[in-house]
């Protein structure tokens, strides 16, 4: 009977996916998860080790500090210290941030490198071992969007989103 009134108000049963060969893609969200994050991590810290990475990342901005306190220190008792020796303590501890500062970028590029190259060579494993189905259902161009921006993620926006974190 309920049939019979849908199809008089004009209403038609919605149909079902039974026949349906592709399904709705799940979006996964955030991009930045913790196994992308662990991921990022473990290419950074071969080099150096996690403690160097905390390490190379605190250093500039603590020898940058204490640039900072040694000027103030400076400018405020001038007859305190020495000329020569306030100009070298200054040009020294600006010269090291300025190394580590180098350092710093130099191993999150390093580190960017490798685990974008990792997570590639992880995802093009995993896209080529997904059994015949997959590739049925799963349109080409779905497939090809999802890696592009997934890569283009882990290339682009995690290098300066672990830089500032860190």
């Amino acid at each position: 009977e309920n049939s019979e009134q849908e199809q008089q108000s004009g209403d038609e049963p919605l149909p079902t996916d039974a026949g349906k060969l592709t399904t709705d893609e799940q979006v996964s969200l955030p991009v930045f998860n913790k196994q992308a994050l662990r991921l990022y991590f473990k290419a950074l810290a071969p080099a150096v080790g996690v403690i160097g990475v905390i390490g190379v990342f605190m250093l500039p901005r603590l020898t940058d500090i204490g640039s900072n306190l040694w000027l103030g220190h400076w400018t405020s008792h001038p007859s305190e210290v020495e000329l020569s020796t306030a100009v070298t303590v200054f040009a020294a501890l600006t010269f090291i941030t300025v190394v580590a500062e180098r350092t710093r970028s130099v191993l999150l590029f390093d580190g960017g490198v490798k685990a974008g190259t990792r997570f590639f060579s992880d995802l093009l494993s995993g896209v080529m071992s997904a059994p015949m189905r997959f590739f049925d259902t799963s349109p080409l161009g779905r497939v090809l969007n999802r890696f592009t921006s997934d890569t283009s993620s882990v290339d682009n926006s995690m290098p300066s989103a672990v830089g500032q974190f860190l």
